[in-house]
């Protein structure tokens, strides 16, 4: 199946009408290269099978319907208005925007090749505990305890836990984990509700059309602007003074300062800030309306250089290695696993 990334219908907001064929195309952007008049909405940002489960062959087509009806229909049916000044956003539209930013942020192959570090992290904490033997006897205990609960008078032993950790790892380092792992990301993300995105301070920003804002093929972006009026790309939605961005139209960008802690004066971005950003978490294009060489002047330096998981929400710094032994202390049932936002 392939599916869009970033959704037909937002895409549609950055087109501008071909004379000759009477369609709707994009100026496509992509660093070494000239701009591209003709791309179409129609099979931009188009992969296939991104959110298929090799384990599962019904979930991609779950998963796409999910995404279409709960989603992005809900927005869609407002999108077209946003980009004019006069629209404020309601509380029923930030809720359904909170949910679609959301969803959006996982929605690329650059959220998708990030998921290897999420896997690195439950292997490493798999692996730690084969070496903690107080840890693996107190599994033991507890294994055996559950057992007689339920009635069955079985002694779990170290071994059996070490084989179960075993098993825990090979599985992970299987050659379908990763997009296994990825389509439950994004199954497990229709479930979650970012309060912090939702009850923090909304706005738009307008740029003019000959100067307009692009969308790239990961258009979800944030950073924390420093002192010194640096900007850290790649910071999660709970962190100190960050703030999202989502560009809905040429001339229209929404702007979230999540509800977290600030102790600097948030400055109004430029669309020169908002583009350059858009340029950097591309996985290869952004897409605009018009073709300008100032505006590719602007994009070509930044294209790819931030890659999350590496430089951007990463998860190498966070100490995951009692995360297993919580898991199988509580029952055997799964819990969360390092989430990159």
């Amino acid at each position: 199946m392939k599916s869009h990334t970033v959704p037909k219908k937002l895409l549609e907001q950055f087109t501008y009408a071909e004379p000759r064929t009477r369609t709707l195309r994009l100026w496509r952007y992509e660093k070494g290269r000239k701009p591209y008049g003709k791309a179409s909405p129609d099979s931009a940002t188009v992969v296939e099978g991104i959110y298929s489960d090799p384990r599962d062959a019904e979930k991609e087509a779950e998963l796409e319907q999910r995404l279409n009806q709960e989603f992005e229909d809900p927005v869609h049916q407002f999108i077209h208005q946003a980009g004019f000044r006069t629209f404020v956003p309601s509380t029923a539209h930030i809720k359904k925007l909170t949910a679609y930013i959301t969803l959006l942020f996982h929605r690329s192959t650059a959220r998708r090749a990030a998921t290897q570090q999420q896997v690195d992290a439950l292997v490493t904490s798999c692996r730690s505990l084969l070496e903690n033997e107080e840890q693996l006897r107190a599994i033991a205990g507890k294994w055996t305890l559950n057992l007689v609960e339920r009635g069955h008078q079985l002694i779990v032993s170290i071994q059996d836990v070490r084989n179960a950790i075993q098993k825990m790892i090979d599985d992970q380092l299987a050659k379908d984990q990763l997009q296994h792992t990825y389509a439950g990301t994004m199954e497990r993300a229709m479930s979650r509700f970012d309060g912090h995105m939702l009850n923090g301070k909304w706005d738009l920003l307008h740029a003019k059309p000959d100067e307009p804002f692009v969308i790239g093929d990961a258009p979800v972006v944030t950073w924390e602007r420093t002192e010194r009026n640096f900007l850290i790309y790649g910071q999660g939605f709970s962190r100190p003074n960050v703030e999202a961005f989502l560009p809905i139209s040429p001339i229209a960008c929404l702007h979230v300062q999540p509800s977290v802690r600030r102790d600097r004066r948030v400055m109004t971005p430029t669309t020169r800030e908002v583009n350059s950003a858009q340029a950097s978490y591309s996985t290869r294009y952004c897409y605009t309306n018009v073709r300008s060489g100032a505006l590719d002047a602007v994009l070509r330096p930044h294209f790819g250089r931030t890659i999350l998981g590496v430089n951007a929400f990463s998860i190498r710094h966070r100490d995951y290695r009692n995360a297993i032994f919580d898991i199988l202390m509580n029952d055997g049932r799964w819990v969360e696993p390092p989430n990159l936002i």
